[in-house]
């Protein structure tokens, strides 16, 4: 009985809990993290009469409101964690990464044909500097990348 964490989603191949062929059964796995006890999600079977079985995709959230309007598919972490799903008495652990690269492609607009343009590059990489001292302490950060002369990548 097979239990995998591939990206977002669990997967099970339980050809046992596939109890009635003509339809797709459900399963009940345990998520947790380690940052959040975690609950109960449901892995529906990917066909009838398959023995396999999948959730929907797992939203990690950092905030208790965005869990809270994310629905059951949603666990509190931070960047580093472990992501744990049970089932059957079987384990399987995905790590949450400790960095995460955010490249931003920025077109530099003008107002009109040959005018000014609306943000000027210098502003745009202020308001990126600004950004990654937000976001550097939990693993985020904005890179450079070369995108043309009216334009800034990150």
């Amino acid at each position: 009985m097979p239990l995998e964490m591939l990206d977002s989603v669990v997967r099970v191949k339980d050809p046992g809990a596939n109890t009635n062929k003509d339809a797709k059964d459900t399963i009940k796995v345990h998520v947790e993290t380690t940052s959040d006890k975690g609950h109960d999600i449901v892995l529906t079977e990917t066909g009838n009469d398959t023995g396999e079985f999948e959730s929907a995709y797992l939203v990690l959230t950092t905030f208790t409101t965005d869990n809270a309007t994310a629905g059951n598919q949603a666990f509190n972490s931070k960047l580093g964690d472990t992501v744990t799903a049970v089932y059957g008495g079987k384990e399987a652990k995905a790590k949450v990464p400790v960095q995460k690269v955010v490249k931003l492609h920025v077109s530099i607009l003008n107002q009109k044909k040959g005018g000014q343009p609306l943000a000027t590059k210098e502003k745009v990489m202020e308001e990126v500097e600004d950004a990654n001292k937000i976001y550097a302490p939990v693993g985020i950060l904005f890179t450079e990348s070369s995108m043309g002369k009216d334009s800034l990548g990150y």
